[in-house]
């Protein structure tokens, strides 16, 4: 996960194409731990986002406008 965003962790966002099955969801992710607390011990202590099309942050509960920026771009992969 550290390597895709240049060797340090980032709230920037990216596109990606998230593949379940036979199935190819847009999605928008985030290279930043964060949650630590709660998960600990795979040295990546914490979990990252992955947001879909007008999902919500958990943090304030509102649809994130970089994060659907990066689900549109994804799409278009």
């Amino acid at each position: 996960m550290k390597k895709i965003y240049g060797g340090k962790w980032s709230w920037d966002r990216r596109a990606v194409v998230v593949v379940v099955g036979s199935r190819r969801m847009a999605g928008s992710i985030n290279g930043m731990p964060h949650g630590g607390q709660a998960i600990t011990g795979n040295d990546f202590d914490g979990h990252f986002c992955v947001h879909f099309l007008n999902s919500k942050t958990h943090g304030s509960n509102a649809v994130d406008a970089t994060h659907q920026k990066m689900v549109q771009a994804a799409a278009n992969m």
